[in-house]
């Protein structure tokens, strides 16, 4: 919920300081072992199921050829937010079809 509301602003929109604990990359001293830490890209994919329909995620690089994303959704009339890793993909498209009962 938070990084979905800190995506929905603009970079003028926080100051700095923000910026650079969200988006940059920082190094940790974890007690002797140092780690970096990177930010990565990502999508988040969500929709309003309803109670008793099935769902599948399916992504694309060419919008021909689809292929399904984890397993199948069982809706609950809540939502569902599932993220993926857009790094190193120049394109990636998603989609979400009502599946057939498992």
């Amino acid at each position: 919920m938070v990084l979905r509301s800190l995506l929905k602003r603009s970079r003028h929109d926080f100051p700095p300081s923000v910026l650079q604990h969200f988006f940059s990359v920082n190094t940790f001293d974890l007690g002797g072992e140092v780690a970096d830490l990177g930010i990565g890209t990502a999508v988040e994919v969500f929709f309003t199921t309803v109670a008793g329909e099935f769902y599948q995620i399916q992504s694309s690089i060419d919008m021909e050829e689809w292929v399904d994303e984890g397993e199948v959704i069982e809706g609950d009339g809540e939502e569902v937010s599932v993220f993926f890793s857009t790094r190193e993909e120049p394109k990636r498209f998603f989609r979400v079809i009502t599946s057939v009962e498992e």
